[in-house]
């Protein structure tokens, strides 16, 4: 069986990749966030999992036999999405300074990558007919074919959401539980929202973000 983890900072895109992943036919996709593969019969030749993570180099020790798949996302997005998600009342590790140390992990494994790692930016994965997803794709040493963006497959990423919501559930910030919101979020169709939710951050996030080393190293601006 070959093992595949896709992992990133929260609220990078780390649930729609696994997800596009998964669209394969030649992937089993474990649609629970987890560090482990669990102890299940796999059909298919592949699998993938997928976790949320500040600290690359804690855990890639632990996946030698995988390949791995990092994706990063704008800080300015990232907190963004925060911000409107949780309305001040945050996870403890969803920081800024957490996202820059996993920044300066991403940002070394891209300067010096390693055989099992493909690093990406979110925003790539749209650009030029999706050529960084087919890149993705060649180094899984799996079949892209177009079908792999549009596939219409449910996904259940919350054992407290049975069923997928058909519109779009209140944020957590007026009650809901986050897990309902996140499987609507996840069902939606494959799409780009680069800058969108910029506009939540306060000034002086945008203040801080603008003045880290690595938003500039990644071209975030």
């Amino acid at each position: 069986m070959n093992k595949i983890v896709v992992m990133g900072f929260p609220h990078s895109g780390t649930t729609i990749l696994r997800k596009l992943i998964g669209n394969s036919p030649e992937v089993h996709d474990v649609q629970l966030e987890t560090v482990h593969i669990p102890n299940i019969n796999i059909k298919e030749e592949n699998v993938v999992i997928k976790f949320t993570t500040t600290d690359i180099d804690k855990y890639l020790g632990n996946y030698t036999d995988f390949k791995v798949v990092t994706i990063i996302k704008s800080p300015f997005d990232v907190f963004g999405s925060i911000n409107r998600r949780f309305n001040g009342q945050d996870p403890e590790n969803h920081t800024i300074p957490n996202w820059d140390k996993y920044a300066k992990g991403f940002i070394k494994y891209r300067e010096k990558p390693v055989d099992n790692m493909y690093t990406v930016r979110y925003e790539d994965l749209f650009a030029n007919s999706y050529e960084q997803v087919q890149n993705i794709y060649k180094f899984l040493d799996l079949e892209f074919n177009e079908d792999i963006i549009t596939t219409k497959r449910d996904v259940h990423i919350s054992p407290t959401c049975v069923h997928i919501p058909l519109e779009q559930p209140k944020n957590c910030r007026n009650g809901l539980p986050h897990g309902k919101y996140r499987t609507w979020q996840t069902n939606q169709p494959f799409k780009n929202k680069t800058g969108e939710s910029r506009k939540y951050l306060s000034d002086r996030q945008e203040e801080i973000i603008s003045s880290l080393e690595t938003t500039r190293k990644l071209n975030y601006e």
